[in-house]
């Protein structure tokens, strides 16, 4: 058993018992991929185990042949960059924040957020209550995680948005460095944030972009991911209104989340491409050029400025962002559910929502090993 994984067949039931748990996210998260209902049981010395059908077991990697105990074969998992379970906490104050409205995404959302705070001491994380309806804010002023503040001073203001950056832009912020988050990240590479933090503060001149499933700019970071993306026959600047883009990239991200995940982290050249800004991180200056961008005329109705491929009268936060120098940072990996364009319908996204709240169960089930802060 010292290759760390048993695994026993009782009627057509596989119980997955985990004796190394270096190899339990990778395994289960293969599972996943392949469509597996998985249940995860506690039995005696509250040692957990995890029952599947065994018919998926053969293409996880997890059985050879049918009907036998068999050993996971460690050779057939990526080594990881950084053993699963250690964490590089962030340097310096830095404020998590994010636009939040549907119960729905936040839902998802928090238990990332909640590792998050657990491992990096010095983050603080803002709920900005933007939400459209009552019931969802009523649920965002509910939050109590540690260390955070839900903010209510820009509520029903349209837009928001503005405010908030503005907000920022107070010196009593002047130490810190920011992540904004979108409502509907509905996945965050919890151990690589410190890494992404270490980025922004390493490159204090540009906008740092999380790699984000289902966000154009992004999708070149997977060649495969972009030559399937490609048959599609769509601009980058119209995957915002494409169901189709959103279930080619999530359906990717379940099929190859293990690889993705292991990628060692690497801030790429600045993109000429059109960023949309669901995990970005930036500095305090940067932030202050943000703010006063936002909302500006930029050029005019007959004569607009080009921005990354779009054309520009009045600049909304994204286009602010998108005349500053901007780099994708491959290694620390979110995904976004869905842009409201387009429009994949309730049951898709329900469908969606339930596959990431299952694999936040096993993302999420390592023991914390913080490496030392030296």
């Amino acid at each position: 058993m010292s290759q760390g994984v048993l695994v026993e067949i009782v009627n057509g039931w596989a119980h997955i018992t985990f004796t190394n748990p270096v190899l339990r996210g990778p395994a289960l998260n293969r599972l996943l991929a392949l469509g597996a209902p998985i249940k995860s049981t506690t039995g005696r010395n509250n040692t957990h185990s995890y029952r599947v059908p065994q018919q998926y077991l053969k293409d996880a990697g997890l059985l050879d042949t049918p009907h036998q105990h068999k050993l996971f074969p460690v050779a057939k998992l990526a080594t990881p960059t950084r053993a699963v379970g250690v964490s590089r906490p962030a340097k310096g104050r830095v404020i998590l924040f994010v636009f939040a409205g549907r119960r729905a995404n936040m839902e998802l959302q928090l238990p990332y957020i909640e590792r998050i705070l657990a491992e990096n001491p010095q983050v603080e994380y803002h709920v900005w209550d933007l939400a459209r309806w009552d019931n969802d804010s009523k649920f965002l002023r509910s939050i109590q995680t540690p260390r955070t503040q839900v903010r209510t001073e820009f509520a029903k203001l349209i837009p928001g948005f503005d405010h908030v950056y503005r907000h920022y832009c107070h010196p009593q912020y002047n130490d810190a460095v920011f992540v904004k988050l979108d409502d509907d990240i509905v996945f965050l590479q919890t151990e690589r944030f410190g890494d992404f933090v270490r980025a922004v503060q390493d490159h204090p001149h540009g906008v740092m972009s999380a790699h984000v499933i289902n966000n154009g700019a992004c999708a070149s970071v997977e060649p495969a991911l972009f030559a399937q993306f490609s048959r599609l026959g769509i601009s980058r600047l119209d995957v915002h209104t494409s169901a189709a883009f959103a279930s080619l990239s999530h359906n990717y991200f379940f099929r190859h989340y293990p690889r993705i995940l292991d990628v060692p982290v690497e801030v790429l050249a600045p993109t000429p491409e059109w960023l949309s800004i669901n995990v970005i991180g930036y500095t305090w200056e940067m932030g202050r050029r943000i703010a006063a961008l936002t909302g500006t005329a930029y050029g005019t109705k007959r004569n607009p400025r080009i921005v990354a491929g779009r054309a520009q009268t009045i600049l909304g936060d994204e286009g602010a962002v998108n005349t500053l120098t901007r780099h994708v940072v491959n290694g620390f990996t979110a995904c976004h559910l869905t842009f409201g364009p387009q429009d994949p319908g309730n049951t898709q996204l329900q469908r969606w929502r339930q596959r990431y709240a299952q694999m936040a169960e096993y993302a999420l089930a390592r023991e914390l090993v913080p490496e030392p802060v030296t």
